[in-house]
């Protein structure tokens, strides 16, 4: 990664390092410091300074509904999966979905044949970041509400489980 600063009259600089988008690590990243020089003064190279990144603090995943609507004539939930947490999830996994209906009568399922088989891994969400997933659904023309809840799992950086659960409230149109 390079970054530029701007060296101020009496020669200092500062920069800020995205530390989400780079790896922990326990061996620390060499920083080299470089000046081309100008009409003034020589080019100069420092390459003695490191940045250690540590572990992160602890992921957590939320969900909510981005939309919902029907394609091909099958239902389907637009599920965004976000890391709200203070530390990167890694294998984000979807183990189970759970259905309940609120209002109406009849019984809402998961469509295993348009939708990906669970368990399903979503791979790594840095603090802040999120995933959407589609999911299609058998929903009976006599369901008005239900709850949709999912399960999963993931790893904070330093490789310790944890598991997450939430819900929503859907209303097919």
């Amino acid at each position: 990664m390079t970054q530029t600063a701007t060296i101020g009259s009496n020669g200092t600089f500062s920069l800020q390092f995205p530390t989400a988008a780079i790896p922990a690590s326990t061996t620390p990243y060499p920083i080299t410091y470089s000046y081309a020089g100008d009409s003034l003064l020589s080019a100069a190279t420092d390459s003695s300074t490191t940045l250690t990144v540590n572990t992160g603090g602890e992921p957590l995943i939320a969900g909510s509904i981005a939309g919902h609507g029907s394609s091909g004539g099958a239902f389907y939930v637009d599920l965004v999966l976000k890391n709200t947490g203070t530390g990167v999830a890694d294998n984000v996994m979807l183990s189970k979905f759970t259905f309940r209906t609120l209002t109406g009568s009849g019984s809402v399922t998961y469509n295993s044949v348009q939708s990906s088989q669970v368990p399903v891994s979503y791979g790594t969400l840095n603090v802040g970041a999120s995933t959407t997933v589609r999911i299609y659904l058998n929903v009976p023309s006599t369901v008005l509400r239900f709850s949709m809840a999912e399960n999963g799992s993931l790893q904070d950086a330093s490789g310790s489980s944890f598991t997450f659960a939430s819900s929503q409230l859907v209303v097919p149109n």
